[in-house]
């Protein structure tokens, strides 16, 4: 199975911090979005393989949209590997689309990254530093 999931901007931070909570890791949803006509960014993105416990904490977060695809064999075309029945770039994409964006090109990424970092950098500075 494969996970894409969806979050607007203004929920990153509570669901990634719920997810790291639950003990899944740092910036699950780590790929900015950006409006089609502003370049602003409007929701991230995030993808995962087979993992039964992330995927329903992923599902289960509000505000999320998700999709899942499922991994088959296809013996008639003579595969020896499984394959997804839809491919996880294709459908990151559509997920976007769905919200009137798209991925985020390297400079509004680099742009996005250097933002959130100048956001994260003071609170974990003060978190750090509590008497």
């Amino acid at each position: 199975m494969s996970l894409c999931a969806i979050i607007p901007v203004a929920s990153l931070l509570a669901a990634n911090a719920a997810l790291e909570e639950a003990g899944f890791g740092p910036d699950n949803f780590s790929v900015p979005v950006v409006n089609e006509f502003t370049s602003e960014v409007t929701h991230y993105l995030m993808h995962a393989w087979d993992d039964p416990v992330f995927v329903p904490a992923v599902k289960a977060l509000p505000t999320v949209v998700w999709q899942e695809g499922v991994l088959e064999m296809q013996p008639d075309k003579g595969q020896k590997e499984a394959t997804f029945t839809n491919d996880p770039v294709a459908r990151v994409t559509a997920l976007a689309k769905t919200t009137n964006a798209r991925l985020a090109n390297e400079d509004e990424r680099e742009v996005e990254a250097a933002r959130r970092a100048a956001v994260k950098k003071p609170a974990i500075e003060a978190e750090r530093w509590k008497p």
